[in-house]
């Protein structure tokens, strides 16, 4: 004996039903999802990576839905794709993100206070010495105690495609004007011959998210500079 089906306008209900919860899922999880585009679409971003429960439940949710509404609009079975849309929509609605430094601003401001705090430091050695250091050992030394004073990590708020979190770093300049092309979290550092002068820029993320030189309020290229009498 043949299972008889519903009609057709109950089985259209019954889809409509599990593809609101999907969309929920969607609706729910939709700035990790955002994030998560925007982070695998460049080299570089910044902030923390997107919450892994609320991206499985709108994967499961997506999963579940082609069965559940192929099933349900042609009258079969479809325990297991609704039950996938339900695990998923349960899964992105208990997820509980926690966004952080995400934004261009937020990941400019921390960079520019390392940077701040790494000048400050490396002023208050050359001007009980008379000159500054052009040991690049001693600078990284003097950047990892700074990075780490931080949060006891040294990692700068710049992540890659794989969502791997990226140190600080530096890059001494030959010339005073030079510009080379860095990733964002590093600081360029120009010290004069003499010891005498340096200065320091930081690198972080331009309003469309790529790597440029920190600017001031006047838009111009930010730079820490500091000078000491030689003894």
């Amino acid at each position: 004996m043949s299972r008889s089906r519903a009609p057709f306008p109950i089985r259209l209900v019954v889809a409509l039903l599990f593809a609101g919860f999907a969309a929920s899922a969607v609706a729910s999880a939709w700035p990790e999802l955002s994030h998560l585009v925007d982070a695998i679409s460049r080299p570089f971003h910044s902030g923390t990576p997107p919450d892994k429960l609320a991206i499985a439940g709108v994967a499961l949710a997506v999963l579940g839905l082609i069965p559940t509404v192929v099933f349900a609009l042609r009258g079969g079975r479809f325990l297991i794709g609704g039950g996938l849309v339900l695990v998923g929509f349960v899964l992105a609605l208990v997820a509980s993100p926690k966004p952080a430094r995400r934004t261009w601003a937020g990941a400019d401001a921390e960079i520019l206070e390392v940077a701040r705090a790494l000048a400050e430091r490396i002023n208050e050695q050359g001007r009980a010495s008379g000159a500054f250091s052009q040991d690049e050992a001693a600078w990284r030394r003097v950047l990892d105690e700074v990075a780490r004073s931080r949060d006891g990590t040294g990692l700068s708020p710049v992540r890659d495609a794989r969502f791997e979190q990226r140190p600080y770093s530096l890059r001494f300049l030959s010339r005073e004007d030079e510009s080379p092309q860095v990733d964002p979290g590093t600081f360029l550092v120009w010290i004069s011959p003499s010891g005498s002068v340096f200065q320091l820029t930081p690198v972080g993320f331009d309003r469309q998210g790529r790597a440029a030189a920190l600017t001031d309020d006047k838009g111009e290229r930010l730079v820490l500079r500091s000078e000491v009498e030689p003894k």
